[in-house]
């Protein structure tokens, strides 16, 4: 079977609160399960950073979406390709909060406690992605 795996950075437009990304990652993960779309995200009060996989239309869709939300600025593509396995498939949206418990992960990818998706290529990303998915929530 061919997926699709998009990884992306975005602003957060309308300065979210945490509380708001855990309630808009619940509505994400009915629409993705729905769709059979799995990835994480990564969030913190500035950026998030987020891959998404699943059937090519499924995530062409939702990605079209996500560029059209206002609480999203500046999207950038890091990384648009397709792929035989979905890495994420345990997730129909993991998220991870940078925090405290997870700083070390951060410092490792970025030299800092906060990360700026903005400043790192897409080999740096996969890495960081792979990595920082141990902190992942339920």
């Amino acid at each position: 079977m061919h997926y699709k795996q998009i990884i992306y950075c975005s602003r957060n437009a309308e300065r979210m609160l945490h509380a708001q990304v855990h309630e808009l990652v619940e509505q994400a993960r009915t629409h993705n399960a729905t769709n059979g779309v799995t990835g994480i995200l990564v969030f913190n009060s500035q950026y998030f950073l987020q891959v998404i996989e699943g059937m090519p239309d499924a995530v062409d869709a939702l990605y079209e979406r996500i560029q059209r939300d206002a609480r999203h600025a500046q999207v950038q593509t890091i990384i648009e390709q397709h792929t035989g396995t979905k890495h994420w498939q345990s997730w129909s949206m993991g998220l991870v909060v940078c925090n405290t418990s997870n700083e070390a992960v951060f410092l490792r990818h970025f030299g800092a406690k906060m990360f700026d998706p903005y400043a790192i290529n897409a080999q740096q990303s996969e890495s960081f992605l792979s990595d920082i998915s141990i902190c992942l929530l339920d």
